[in-house]
């Protein structure tokens, strides 16, 4: 009885901390567009800001604790382009905390169609293509 009690508790929590894990990844897309729509400066670091606030958001509510090594070699090989072999929905969570400034993200055409998400991971093309 007590192993089961002790699942239903880690699943809770789990889902609990994806639910909210949804509504910061929707209100951070929000402010994303928001933060483009006012400013060309904060559309720039509005990517950055959002992969490193979502993956410290779900560390800490899901109780993860990630170390990442040789990050040194982002600075070192400027520009480079860097791929992630996406596997699950996690993979977004441990990405975001290595997110290099100035990053540009390539994704998919159906990561448009997502509300608010989709909107903020075009930025550069809803607000600044004429520029």
């Amino acid at each position: 009885m007590k192993g089961v009690l002790r699942r239903v508790v880690y699943r809770t929590h789990f889902v609990l901390g994806s639910l909210a894990g949804v509504a910061a990844f929707l209100t951070l897309s929000f402010l994303g567009v928001l933060a483009a729509a006012l400013s060309r400066s904060w559309a720039d670091r509005a990517p950055h800001a959002f992969a490193h606030t979502y993956s410290w958001i779900m560390r800490t509510m899901l109780g993860w604790r990630l170390a990442a090594e040789g990050l040194e070699i982002f600075e070192a090989s400027k520009p480079a382009v860097i791929l992630g072999n996406h596997q699950s929905n996690l993979d977004i969570v441990t990405y975001g905390g290595i997110y290099p400034p100035s990053t540009k993200a390539v994704g998919k055409l159906e990561l448009s169609r997502i509300p608010l998400f989709g909107w903020f991971f075009q930025l550069d093309r809803l607000f600044y293509a004429h520029t």
